[in-house]
């Protein structure tokens, strides 16, 4: 197999360095567009930390700091194919800063395609959500779910891909979009599911659990990073939409049982209504994804917690 040059904007972030690591195991060359915004929420020492592992795990340099700035690196780097991860990591880290975040979700991504054609890249591989179809209509809902998301996340994540079929009848530009759902796993900074479960298990001794028995779909980073290498490289994923989870929709408090039972704590369980504010959600049907490219996840929840808190306790247990 040819062995591509491959771009990851916001490649020192969650995923990214996972993608990074896995590729260039492969053997493909990698390079890092990463601004390392830090959000303003999180701890600085454990900001610090979490960044200085990813860098690391990646790798990979970053060439430039903003997408904005990044047309040099584009001329320079030559790259085949462009995974597109830049954005804000959560809806509601979105509403801290809404200007800000709409010009890096909506002209970063326009300035990300001008220079894919102008620089005549392959492919670009865009980093969507399960959360543009706004709440789950259906019990596992494949890519041809109505889209109606809930979020300006969602909305957001929506326009982009509408942007990216467009340049592609446009100008020919390959793509691929990954819609992920409930990603977890080591790396991570405190501001998902499993991550908040663990940190306040091990600070307050308890647990506050927000609609104990909703559904997601949690997916092992390293497994979805897999599904965007995939997404990048393989044939079948030309033009293509993807779900990209595991499969199988767990409750949350199934979740902070797990949590729990490996964290070794005897904490306290504190339940709450469910959150209003994000769209209800549950299974996503990835078999598309499957049977295109030949992604197979592995990691069920059970033995991914087991690995997270194995990697929390190394890193926030000091």
């Amino acid at each position: 197999m040819e062995k591509y040059k491959v771009l990851i904007t916001g490649g020192h972030g969650f995923i990214g360095c996972h993608i990074a690591n896995n590729l260039n195991a492969k053997g493909y060359t990698v390079g890092i567009i990463d601004n390392y915004t830090d959000y303003k929420c999180y701890d600085k020492k454990e900001y610090k930390r979490i960044i200085k592992q990813r860098i690391e795990h990646a790798n990979s340099a970053s060439l430039c700091a903003s997408i904005f700035d990044s047309e040099g690196t584009f001329k320079f780097f030559k790259p085949d194919i462009v995974i597109h991860l830049a954005s804000c990591p959560n809806a509601r880290m979105l509403l801290r800063n809404v200007e800000q975040e709409t010009t890096t979700a909506i002209d970063g991504t326009l300035k990300i395609l001008q220079l894919c054609v102008k620089y005549k890249v392959k492919r670009i591989v865009f980093a969507s959500s399960s959360m543009v179809y706004g709440n789950f209509m259906s019990d596992a809902p494949d890519e041809f779910h109505p889209t109606d998301p809930k979020t300006l996340y969602g909305s957001y994540k929506l326009a982009g891909e509408q942007m990216i079929k467009t340049f592609n009848k446009d100008y020919g530009l390959e793509y691929c979009i990954l819609r992920p759902s409930a990603i977890y796993g080591t790396r991570d900074m405190i501001i998902r599911v499993i991550s908040q479960m663990a940190k306040s298990m091990f600070e307050k001794g308890e647990i506050t659990i927000t609609g104990a028995k909703s559904k997601l779909d949690f997916t092992y980073v390293t497994e979805v990073a897999e599904a965007f290498v995939q997404g990048a490289l393989g044939k079948g994923a030309t033009n293509m939409v993807f779900n990209c989870s595991r499969g199988r929709g767990r409750t949350i408090i199934e979740a902070a049982d797990l949590v729990k039972d490996y964290m070794g704590n005897n904490c306290k369980l504190n339940i709450k209504e469910s959150d209003s504010f994000y769209p209800s959600r549950d299974t996503l049907d990835s078999s598309r994804l499957k049977t295109l490219t030949g992604w197979e996840p592995k990691i069920d929840i059970e033995e991914g917690i087991k690995k997270y808190v194995e990697w929390f306790k190394e890193n926030y247990i000091l």
